[in-house]
């Protein structure tokens, strides 16, 4: 994308993403990608989207159209002086969807204003439903496809998906990666412990995976621990009709002191809505565990090959089955780990997808 005149230019990427606080899939994954440019020596300039206010904090509509407005001018704002300043000779945009949307198109046509190549990075799992509602989340998205150099999409039914309805755009299919170095390296002795990892919200399948959890609380001797933000009264309204016993709410973790957590577990589980490449988990793969996801977003292809179990969202009866499946099978666990912990090397390591990034970011004469 950036051309050669001469000599080839020297990279000067702009990330449009959401860095920590708060911790969550695509925080973690921009923070992976800071640490690549880093590594590769590149510069780049950082323009931070994260919402002051997290779903747990009772974020609302006002919320989110009033503050995030106010806070679009600012990083607008940045953005316009970034590439004025002639610090900045690409940009590498991510997205959520829904109402960031509006802030996408604004940002796509002050970089097309200027000519500075963008590329898209789609980063949830819900295209193909957004294309066959046909409503006005689809009409934001066509738009700001149009106005993108390059559309990357992280799982593959997206790409087909996008490929078939708008065959005109160059769309690429880039999974999501992982640094072995930021993971911890010695395996400590496995707790009877499953672990969720992400926001203890409903769309997390957070209801279901508690609903299965007292069904199955007193037959073993295992406790589940929950790491994530949480809301504290939407909990205490769950506990009136979910056992909460040998449940432990460790709330939002620094990412290595989750990461340490989850290594020490047996099981990690992730009975969410909806995802796109989901980055707990990859990091559950890459520490050698047995996994039990629904099959959204990228998971079946994460886990595809016997790297664990797949399960429907919203079914408490198959997070029961899968649990008791992995509890009592000690041998199964050991496989589902060892496949995945193999897959990782193989296919979504840093040093095999930055370079994909990098020829993104690169227009090849």
């Amino acid at each position: 994308m950036v051309k050669k005149e001469g000599k080839r230019r020297k990279l000067k990427v702009c990330l449009i993403a959401p860095v920590p606080p708060p911790y969550g899939g695509i925080a973690n994954w921009t923070t992976n990608l800071i640490n690549m440019l880093d590594e590769n020596k590149i510069n780049f300039e950082l323009v931070n989207i994260a919402p002051e206010k997290r779903i747990t904090e009772r974020r609302t509509l006002y919320n989110r159209i009033v503050d995030s407005g106010l806070a679009m001018l600012s990083q607008r704002k940045k953005l316009v002086q970034l590439i004025k300043g002639n610090k900045i000779n690409v940009i590498h945009m991510t997205t959520s969807g829904q109402l960031a949307l509006i802030r996408d198109i604004i940002f796509l046509h002050e970089a097309s204003k200027y000519s500075i190549p963008v590329s898209y990075h789609i980063h949830f799992g819900k295209i193909p439903q957004i294309i066959e509602n046909d409503g006005m989340e689809w009409k934001f998205l066509r738009k700001a496809f149009r106005l993108a150099d390059k559309v990357i999409a992280i799982d593959k039914k997206t790409y087909d998906e996008i490929k078939k309805v708008m065959p005109e755009l160059d769309v690429e299919y880039i999974p999501n990666s992982i640094s072995s170095k930021k993971l911890p390296v010695a395996k400590e002795p496995e707790k009877k412990e499953v672990t969720f990892l992400g926001w203890c919200i409903k769309e997390k399948g957070i209801e279901e995976l508690l609903f299965a959890w007292k069904q199955i609380a007193d037959m073993y001797e295992w406790e589940l621990n929950l790491i994530g933000p949480y809301d504290d009264n939407y909990i205490e309204k769950l506990s009136n009709s979910v056992t909460l016993k040998k449940v432990n709410f460790l709330g939002e973790l620094e990412h290595e002191k989750a990461m340490k957590m989850l290594s020490k577990s047996s099981i990690f589980i992730l009975p969410s809505y909806s995802e796109g490449f989901p980055m707990s988990v990859l990091e559950a793969m890459a520490l050698g565990k047995a996994i039990i996801a629904t099959k959204v977003g990228a998971v079946p292809e994460m886990l595809g090959g016997e790297c664990g179990e797949l399960i429907d969202k919203q079914n408490v009866g198959q997070i029961v089955n899968a649990l008791k499946k992995l509890i009592e099978d000690e041998k199964l666990r050991n496989k589902y780990g060892e496949n995945a912990e193999i897959k990782v090397k193989e296919n979504y390591l840093d040093s095999i997808i930055f370079k994909r990034y990098k020829n993104c970011w690169l227009k090849k004469d």
